[in-house]
C-alpha cells in the first residue's frame, strides 16, 4: 500500500547519514547516503575484507580517527557486515600513540588499518620501545596514496619487530 512505497522511497532516497572529504586540498567536500547506500557500502566494506582476506576468526585494529571520514565508516560497516571483530581506537587524537600501541599489543591483531603517516609513526614508536609484534599479518592503508617505497619500509619495520610475510595494501 501507500505506506510500504513511501517507506521503500525514504530508505532508498532520504539522506539519513553524512561524511566528508578531509579537506586537505580544498573545503571538504560533504556526501549524503540514504539507509540503500548504507547497506551498499556493508556490502562493498564486506568484499573489501574478502579481497583482502581478512576472516571472521582475524582481529582488527582499525586507527583510522574517528571522523565523519568514509575511510573510518567503510571499516565499521565492513566489520560489521562481516562479523569480523574490529577496535576503532580513533587514531592518535583519541587514544594518542601510547593507547594505540597499548591496545596493539594486547589484542594482537592480525590487521592494522588506517592513515599511513599514522600506522608509520605508530609502528616506528613501537619499535623503538622495543615491542614485538609476531602476529602482525596484514597492513591496510587507507585516505592517502601510498608508493611501493613506503609500502617496503612498513613491511619492514613490522618484520623488525618478528612479525613474518606481511602484507600492506594500499586502498586509496
Amino acid at each position: 500500500g501507500k505506506g510500504y512505497v513511501e517507506d521503500s522511497l525514504t530508505r532508498e532516497f532520504r539522506p539519513s547519514f553524512m561524511t566528508f572529504t578531509t579537506g586537505t586540498t580544498n573545503k571538504p567536500v560533504s556526501y549524503l547516503y540514504s539507509q540503500y547506500d548504507i547497506d551498499n557500502l556493508r556490502i562493498s566494506g564486506s568484499r573489501m575484507l574478502d579481497l583482502f582476506d581478512i576472516g571472521g576468526s582475524q582481529r582488527v585494529v582499525s586507527m583510522f580517527p574517528f571522523a565523519p571520514h568514509l575511510a573510518f565508516w567503510q571499516v565499521v560497516f565492513g566489520g560489521l557486515a562481516s562479523s569480523v571483530l574490529v577496535m576503532s581506537t580513533g587514531g592518535g587524537k583519541v587514544m594518542g600513540t601510547d593507547g594505540n600501541i597499548s591496545v596493539l599489543l594486547r589484542m594482537q591483531p592480525s590487521v592494522i588499518l588506517g592513515v599511513p603517516s599514522y600506522v608509520y609513526h605508530v609502528l616506528r614508536e613501537a619499535k623503538a620501545r622495543g615491542c614485538r609484534m609476531e602476529f602482525l599479518k596484514k597492513v591496510v592503508l587507507g585516505a592517502a596514496r601510498v608508493g611501493e617505497g613506503f609500502k617496503l619500509k612498513l613491511a619492514e619495520l613490522a618484520q623488525d619487530m618478528g612479525a613474518r610475510d606481511v602484507s600492506v595494501f594500499g586502498t586509496y
